[in-house]
């Protein structure tokens, strides 16, 4: 494995909290079930617009990386900034 697999999916997994952090900004009353089943469809498509050479490995990738620092990247930001306990 190439240390730029490693950068992609940091990447990727960023985007795709980003992204998953903005649109939990239109759907508030939404169950958490939603934002599971969509985290991996952001990083299929994430993985796929990146145009790697195997888009459902990058893809697991994000999605590993995204859900293990999801408390690091959100929830370290909400409580530096106040927002969670």
């Amino acid at each position: 494995m190439e240390f730029t697999n490693w950068a992609a999916w940091l990447a990727g997994a960023v985007a795709v909290v980003g992204i998953t952090q903005y649109l939990k900004g239109f759907a508030k009353e939404a169950p958490s079930w939603v934002w599971l089943a969509v985290m991996p469809v952001l990083a299929i498509g994430t993985a796929w617009a990146a145009g790697g050479a195997r888009p459902w490995y990058d893809a697991l990738g994000i999605v590993a990386i995204a859900q293990l620092g999801y408390e690091l990247i959100v929830q370290g930001v909400k409580r530096k900034l106040g927002g969670a306990p």
